[in-house]
């Protein structure tokens, strides 16, 4: 049994004790891309505009601009490719406009598709269209190099003269692009374990704490329902005494069945120190009391709430930045026995100098995907105090995790999706 005490708010200093483990001209697809990047940008205000500052907005209207211009920069590039055959250039646009809708829906509401297998199938087009119309300007920008380079030097030799073909280059881009976003499906799909060893300078009951920390899922945007069950297994196989849900494990994507047989997949779970939830950004905007889901499997959820294990451990679990009821860091670390070990968990990497100043050994975060999408990096960068990885703040070890999937495209090229497998040793 562990001790389970809200943080410290006038209004809430309760503490009681909860069981269990615990058309043929090139302008009309510019502009149907235009016309849902629009559509974007509008759905993007209205959910985001209590988020974030005014900075990290015109960073992400910079991303969603640079993406529009490689998307219509690519439409553009194949088109030409494409007049050399005989098909009727209205069914080239045809095509670009399904193939451009399909990313919005599979961004923002693949749960519209009913059939999960469909769903599986046009998330992974979607990935692979997707990494076609980001890369392409990329490798024609090499070629134009090469072709510049190969003038200059008056070559003759027959790679200058492949590249310098107007079609084969540029079937070799597609085919390149095209295996891109293969490779970054894969890794989105394919988790990965990630292992960090850490020591911590105080008393415990205990020598060690293996900990199990699995964040940003995104069930039913990049994590299946067939997912959930590999995913459940290959947590009990690794037999660790704590396991921590870090977040964003639904999203908008994620239908009722899925939330209903992930519960249930979620409570043959079993941990001696127990099992830990905090709220992540994707989840507060469900229309819905998401923490049903957890509670109904045994899962402790965490809200500005600290749980004390009998080992002597204090597990603090933060509500999001984006949750209107989020207390003060300050005011929820206040209350807490320094003198013994403090392992916070937020779902975004943010305060990290506050929780170092406040006592805390250990924060674990994710949220961030490791920067899922390339042009996003510089984003995710200015929004919070890291991306990804592990990083000393004083004699604090914060740890993100690019989590075991990501939002939206189920596409993720820079880093691998994971669950990280954290062990802890008491030094003290």
């Amino acid at each position: 049994m562990e001790t389970y005490r809200s943080g410290h708010n006038e209004n809430d200093s309760k503490s009681f004790c909860l069981h269990g483990h615990v058309g043929s001209n090139p302008t009309v697809s510019v502009v149907a891309k235009a016309a849902v990047i629009a559509a974007l940008l509008v759905r993007f205000f209205a959910i985001n505009r209590s988020e974030m500052g005014i900075k990290m907005i015109f960073l992400r209207m910079l991303c969603y601009l640079v993406v529009f211009l490689l998307g219509a920069y690519s439409v553009l590039r194949y088109f030409h490719l494409y007049k050399r055959n005989r098909i009727p250039d209205i069914t080239y646009f045809i095509l670009n406009f399904l193939f451009i809708l399909n990313l919005y829906v599979c961004y923002y509401n693949a749960s519209w598709i009913s059939n999960e297998t469909l769903r599986t199938i046009l998330q992974g087009v979607s990935a692979v269209y997707l990494s076609i119309l980001l890369y392409t300007p990329f490798f024609c920008f090499l070629r134009g190099i090469i072709r510049v380079f190969g003038k200059r030097k008056k070559k003759q030799g027959k790679l200058y003269k492949f590249f310098n073909h107007p079609a084969k280059t540029i079937y070799m881009i597609l085919v390149v692009t095209a295996l891109i976003g293969v490779f970054s499906l894969f890794r989105m799909r394919y988790v990965t374990e990630t292992d960090y060893t850490v020591e911590v300078n105080k008393t415990s009951e205990k020598e060690s704490l293996t900990i199990v920390y699995v964040a940003d899922t995104h069930i039913g945007s990049a994590v299946t329902r067939s997912g959930v069950s590999h995913l459940v297994e290959k947590i009990h196989s690794m037999k660790p005494d704590m396991i921590i849900l870090g977040g964003d494990i639904f999203d908008r994507n994620t239908t009722d069945s899925l939330k209903q047989y992930t519960s249930r997949e979620l409570k043959k779970l079993v941990a001696k120190q127990g099992i830990y939830y905090v709220e992540g950004n994707q989840e507060l905007r469900l229309k819905e009391d998401f923490t049903t889901y957890f509670r109904n499997a045994g899962i402790t959820v965490l809200q500005d709430q600290t749980a004390y294990l009998p080992a002597g451990i204090q597990i603090v679990g933060l509500r999001d930045n984006a949750d209107r009821n989020k207390m003060p860091v300050e005011q929820i670390m206040s209350g807490l026995d320094t003198e013994k070990p403090v392992i916070v968990i937020s779902h975004r990497p943010k305060d990290l100098e506050k929780l170092s100043k406040a006592g805390a050994d250990i924060v674990l975060c994710g949220h961030t995907h490791g920067g899922q999408y390339p042009l996003g990096f510089l984003a995710v960068l200015a929004a919070n105090d890291m991306n990804y990885g592990i990083k000393k703040y004083d004699t604090m070890s914060a740890i993100t995790t690019s989590g075991a999937g990501g939002y939206g495209i189920p596409s993720k090229l820079t880093v691998p999706s994971e669950i990280v497998e954290l062990t802890i040793h008491f030094k003290g």
